[in-house]
């Protein structure tokens, strides 16, 4: 590819209370290309973004847009200049509908001024900007009425419908079923030959493979390689993000898979569990130490499964048995009484207070059990619980008083999983896409804490909607398809063959 160069960044560092975000980053995109950007989380790759596009100010380097430098002040200065970002953690307005959300800051109004804005006409063009990506999403609707993966569609119509020259997707696909995030392929290639630039950041290194023209790799701040894809291989690339870890990764072992005997304890059992419009007639078992993998596309009904089990939904019919014990679970609050946990799959919104120190994150879950009588917390026992948990699941930050939205997204998800380790009465563990979009490293890291558990007899139950990761941690796995269970594999018979059909039947 001989295009003259677009974007240049140079020497560019950050800094954020005391942790390094950036170290004297380098990044040079062609006009016209696709350009891969990966790393672990942590890696700067979106912090050099958010810098690009104004949303975070450099401390040193320089920046220049088609030969002249830029130094843009906030997002609307970048705009303004045709660059777009669709970011990991979405931006909409959750109490306005999905058609102001698409348009908002660019509204089709009656007169140039656009004092008044044609709602009808706003509906009607979201309505054909949503088509476009093959989504069929009501443009009157309230955006948090609606899920995390239709979210992610409507946060990728505002960027298209922005008409900017340079798009940044940062994880686009996270949330994505294999059917949209095809689809969205379709269009960043359309969007390319039509002379637009995206930079595509993503943890799914066979979609860069499939879809980009170069690749620049990050790994502790700064750049360490740019290649054409065409030069490279997967495992070239898990090389280079690693680093001196990639050992550890590439002897990761598969876990040896439980035989579940009838003898052995059941902690969960779950019979004819139904939510009308949402999923019918579930029935499994959940051993002790067992880890039980429930799969299925985005809308097959099991994120719906775990908000029943965890007592947030209550409409729901059917039979949960804990421990023998025959309940009828109404609150989180009665889940935690239980010894379930649940670690969700929007950890921003629903599994964390980014606003809040590391260290109240880590006890939320807990304050029953740091507690003296009377209410007042043990300072001392709660610090002494989170720096260990901290240190197994080697959460990378400056202290406990850090903010938790500064840490990297990887680093939250470790922090969001660790408040219900920090439980000394936890036997069953819900985790919701424990892995979305989170790096190869943190991965393993993940299993590896995922399989102590199990090993220390708790129950664990992983909600996915990736196949080999639900067949390489797995003891048992349930298949579901548009509510309702599809098939069940124990043993040797989990294997990705086996599981895809039953994923994919309609």
């Amino acid at each position: 590819m001989n295009n003259p160069c677009l974007i240049k960044m140079e020497e560019i560092s950050k800094n954020f209370a005391g942790v390094i975000a950036l170290e004297k980053a380098n990044l040079n995109v062609k006009q016209g290309e696709i350009h891969a950007l990966v790393g672990e989380n942590g890696a700067g790759k979106s912090t050099l973004m958010k810098i690009l596009v104004g949303a975070e100010e450099k401390d040193t380097g320089n920046i220049y847009i088609n030969g002249s430098e830029v130094n843009f002040k906030n997002p609307l200065d970048a705009r303004a200049a045709k660059i777009a970002i669709i970011y990991q953690e979405l931006s909409l307005v959750p109490n306005l509908n999905v058609s102001e959300n698409i348009f908002l800051g660019n509204e089709p109004g009656d007169n140039k001024k656009k004092i008044k804005v044609n709602h009808k006409l706003c509906r009607k063009l979201a309505k054909e900007r949503l088509a476009q990506i093959g989504a069929d999403i009501d443009p009157g609707i309230i955006v948090e009425k609606l899920s995390t993966a239709q979210q992610q569609i409507v946060e990728i119509a505002r960027a298209l419908e922005s008409n900017a020259d340079i798009i940044v997707m940062d994880e686009a696909t996270s949330t994505l079923s294999s059917k949209e995030t095809n689809k969205l392929f379709e269009i960043i290639n359309k969007l390319k030959e039509e002379g637009k630039t995206i930079i595509y950041i993503s943890h799914m290194l066979e979609e860069v493979m499939k879809l980009a023209d170069r690749v620049t790799v990050f790994r502790n701040g700064g750049n360490v390689t740019t290649k054409k894809i065409s030069e490279v291989h997967v495992y070239d690339i898990v090389k280079i993000m690693l680093g001196s870890n990639y050992e550890e990764f590439e002897n990761m072992e598969t876990r040896k898979r439980k035989d579940i005997s009838k003898s052995e304890k059941i902690l969960l059992k779950v019979e004819g569990l139904s939510r009308k419009g949402h999923f019918e007639d579930i029935s499994f078992e959940l051993h002790q130490g067992e880890i039980l993998g429930i799969v299925g596309l985005v809308g097959s009904g099991k994120t719906e499964i775990a908000r029943s089990l965890f007592g947030i939904d209550l409409d729901s019919i059917g039979k949960i048995t804990v421990r023998d014990q025959l309940v009828k679970i109404n609150s989180p609050k009665e889940a935690i009484k239980l010894g379930i946990g649940l670690v969700p799959e929007d950890r921003r919104r629903q599994g964390s207070f980014l606003t809040r120190p590391i260290i109240e994150n880590l006890t939320i879950s807990s304050l029953d059990l740091l507690n003296h009588w009377g209410g007042v917390l043990k300072k001392q026992k709660s610090l002494d619980r989170s720096t260990a948990i901290a240190s197994e699941l080697n959460v990378k930050m400056s202290d406990f008083n850090q903010l938790l939205g500064l840490l990297s997204g990887g680093n939250q998800q470790k922090v969001v999983i660790g408040k219900w380790i920090i439980r000394d009465d936890q036997k069953i563990l819900i985790l919701d896409e424990p892995t979305r979009g989170i790096d190869v490293g943190s991965k393993a890291l993940i299993y590896k804490i995922i399989r102590s558990l199990a090993d220390k007899n708790l129950g664990i139950i992983i909600l996915g909607s990736e196949i080999p990761e639900i067949c390489r941690l797995c003891d048992k796995v349930v298949v579901l398809c548009k509510g309702k269970i599809n098939a069940y594999f124990t043993g040797e018979e989990i294997k990705e063959e086996n599981v895809l059909p039953y994923v994919l039947m309609k």
